[in-house]
């Protein structure tokens, strides 16, 4: 029997291999979890993305290239101007919700990124004078965006005026620079501090800060210097909220000088954060009433906001 011919679309072996390494992360299974990140990473034998790749006006995080294991991708029939992935996630598409919303990373995980590391420049700085910006818009509306707003995901070919054509991308649902990462941490927790802070300092030296340099002094320590490595990388993909969960990291949202969009978002809450928790919707009971049964608990309004500055909120949900 012969491997069927790999398509991005479709999950090739390095993709099960990457499936198995997320799931033995989050159950704890550190062994296995470093054992399959490897075998994906070699599985799939693509580099990691590189400065030009990530940067780049036209095709930054809309086009795959070799460090996406699996996509998903958009044809002209069957999007609409408000419904299609750039138009929620691209600030520069001049359709959709993006151009009203004005996706931005938050300012404390901003300020974590070194300037030496190039992803620092996927987000407008204060000082618009530390790199040389680029936008397909141009640079007065550039002048014009906010501090901290998000610049990776870009209109396909820089059409940011025609949805049926900037909008027509590719979406990544698996990088290979997630394995690095999973079997950096997985490896301190089963071999030591020393061997996974090895790993992790040799993928971002290599690939994305020559000066960084692992401070972490105790192995859950630096889970969460790993953490915030995944938060820089797959910022607005997805990845990292069930490492969040696992390691209770907690949020800090409402500190001197946040750029939070609005006063609910203003929650500083220890361990697991209370609308981490999904619910299956009320329509969806209506319609099928032993889900009432079998739900997760719901969250609304445990945790009032916005939280004190710079204090966690005391309650049931504060630890």
């Amino acid at each position: 029997m012969t491997e069927p011919t790999k398509t991005l679309n479709m999950p090739s072996k390095a993709c099960i291999y990457g499936l198995r390494a997320r799931v033995h992360m989050w159950d704890e299974d550190y062994a296995n979890a470093a054992k399959y990140a490897r075998l994906a990473i070699n599985e799939h034998g693509g580099s990691p993305m590189t400065e030009s790749q990530w940067l780049d006006v036209n095709t930054g995080f809309n086009t795959a290239v070799s460090s996406w294991m699996w996509k998903a991708s958009f044809d002209a029939e069957n999007m609409a101007n408000l419904c299609n992935w750039t138009g929620w996630m691209s600030a520069e598409a001049d359709w959709g919700y993006s151009s009203l919303t004005i996706p931005a990373i938050d300012r404390s995980l901003y300020e974590k990124i070194n300037y030496t590391d190039f992803r620092k420049y996927t987000f407008l700085d204060p000082d618009r004078s530390v790199y040389n910006y680029k936008s397909c818009r141009g640079q007065e509306w550039l002048d014009e965006m906010p501090d901290y707003t998000a610049l990776k995901f870009r209109c396909v070919g820089g059409n940011y005026e025609t949805y049926t054509i900037g909008g027509l991308c590719d979406v990544p649902l698996m990088r290979v620079e997630e394995f690095y990462l999973i079997e950096a941490e997985a490896v301190a927790h089963t071999q030591g501090l020393e061997a996974g802070k090895a790993l992790l300092q040799s993928f971002i030296n290599t690939y994305r800060d020559p000066a960084y340099l692992s401070k972490a002094s105790t192995v859950e320590e630096f889970a969460l210097e790993v953490l915030t490595q995944e938060r820089i990388e797959f910022w607005g993909e997805g990845i990292g909220f069930a490492n969040a969960k696992r390691l209770r990291a907690g949020v800090m949202q409402n500190y001197d000088g946040t750029n939070a969009p609005a006063t609910n978002y203003l929650i500083n809450c220890r361990g697991i954060k209370p609308n981490w928790n999904f619910c299956v919707p009320q329509y969806e009971i209506d319609s099928n009433p032993v889900l009432g049964t079998q739900n997760n608990p719901d969250p609304s309004s445990v945790v009032k906001a916005p939280s004190p500055v710079g204090e966690y909120t005391v309650g049931a949900y504060a630890k």
